[in-house]
């Protein structure tokens, strides 16, 4: 197994724009291999996904009309289970 260090935060929604139509999550992640994302909700449900391949952020293909969508077969997504809201 491949040990995987830590090396910094990419996006943080305390302080990078979050909005819906307007958010700048994609412009910070593009191009990042082997990143997690760890979310809390607020009512303090905690998730994230990991993602192993260079971040694609998708892109409309005007010849075919859709968007073209990126594949990586090692990536997850999990959650923590936990008795007690996080505060």
């Amino acid at each position: 197994m491949q040990k995987i260090k830590l090396k910094g935060v990419l996006f943080d929604s305390q302080f990078c724009n979050w909005e819906i139509v307007t958010s700048t999550f994609d412009k910070h992640i593009e191009g990042k291999d082997k990143v997690m994302f760890l979310v809390t909700t607020e009512t303090g449900i905690k998730y994230g996904g990991f993602l192993y391949s260079k971040a694609v952020v998708d892109k409309y293909n005007s010849e075919t009309k859709q968007y073209d969508k990126a594949f990586d077969p090692n990536s997850f997504v999990f959650t923590f289970k936990d008795d007690e809201p996080m505060k």
